[in-house]
């Protein structure tokens, strides 16, 4: 379970930390929108030699689950970029193998 992992709490404070030295002022305390791209890097096994995937190889990643991506990556926006992350109105999130692992992510803020 990604909850338990050794590296979350690191992971989330890489997270706080990007998310500070992007946003500029306190934390934001309107309704937000946020898109979640997670990226994983492949492991060796889905390789053959060849530099071709195997047949077996997965199209998508399986875990961690999104679910707890997704509230890794909030916790860690929580009190940085918003106060609080139940002022996040609509989340957008998927999951990828590309060729290093990365998160990208935007949030919009409604107007007051």
């Amino acid at each position: 379970m990604f909850d338990q992992c050794k590296r979350l709490k690191s992971w989330r404070a890489a997270v706080a930390y990007e998310a500070g030295r992007a946003w500029v002022g306190p934390p934001a305390a309107v309704a937000c929108t946020i898109s979640a791209e997670f990226v994983f890097e492949r492991p060796k096994s889905h390789w053959r030699k060849a530099g071709e995937l195997t047949k077996t190889a997965p199209l998508h990643p399986g875990k961690p689950d999104i679910d707890k991506l997704c509230r890794a990556l909030l916790d860690g926006l929580t009190g940085v970029v918003m106060v609080d992350d139940s002022q996040v109105v609509w989340l957008n999130a998927h999951k990828r193998y590309g060729n290093t692992s990365e998160t990208f992510v935007t949030i919009s803020y409604a107007a007051r």
